[in-house]
């Protein structure tokens, strides 16, 4: 009889972790461009995620599991074959400031908080950006006049 594997070490384990990721991110109303961009990394990570051929380690399987609204522990739970845990409103972490990239990465940001968190979130994220940007420039009109 041969020994069971660790669910770190099982394929099947992370194809099943990658077709939950892509179940959830259609119930988020999600595309794979917006989780990359909530998770920071590429295109091509979140496509070898959700195809169970990348492994997310450390920071980039917390990210996911912010991305996705689930609890720490997640992708481990999915992984030894159960469930995530999905987090309520109470749990869920703060708008990421946006004001330290460029725009156009800015502006698919704010879109995936639309979509993730509806338009209250998204206004506010937006007002956030608009008033960080605002403050950022009055700052350097004023060394400029120094």
């Amino acid at each position: 009889m041969g020994r069971m594997s660790a669910p770190e070490e099982d394929p099947l384990a992370w194809r099943t972790l990658g077709d939950v990721v892509k179940a959830r991110r259609g119930q988020l109303g999600l595309r794979q461009l917006d989780l990359a961009n909530l998770m920071d990394v590429s295109l091509a990570t979140v496509q070898k995620i959700e195809g169970g051929s990348a492994r997310p380690k450390g920071p980039n399987r917390r990210a996911l599991e912010r991305a996705l609204k689930w609890r720490d522990g997640s992708v481990d739970d999915v992984l030894r074959g159960g469930q995530p845990s999905a987090l309520v409103a109470a749990e869920q972490p703060p708008v990421e400031d946006v004001t330290t990239v460029d725009a156009e990465r800015a502006y698919e940001m704010l879109q995936a908080v639309r979509r993730v968190y509806g338009e209250e979130v998204y206004a506010e994220a937006l007002a956030r950006a608009v008033r960080a940007r605002m403050s950022g420039e009055d700052r350097e009109n004023d060394s400029k006049t120094a």
